[in-house]
């Protein structure tokens, strides 16, 4: 039963990746198109530095540790 909880923890894991990198695209060619509402804005800065953060994680997870 627990690797069934890891496999669902890492499907939705790729799931949130995946839509949070279309929803930054989707964001970037709108902020070309026009200017960002406040919204659109903090979820992009949002985006962005969870990307960063999961990218040091994702680093330090699997090479230093």
């Amino acid at each position: 039963m627990l690797m069934f909880a890891e496999i669902l923890l890492y499907i939705s894991t790729g799931i949130l990746i995946i839509s949070s990198g279309l929803f930054l695209r989707y964001l970037l060619k709108t902020k070309k198109q026009r200017k960002l509402t406040k919204f659109e804005f903090t979820m992009y800065i949002v985006l962005q530095t969870a990307f960063i953060l999961f990218g040091i994680s994702f680093i330090i997870t699997r090479f230093i540790i």
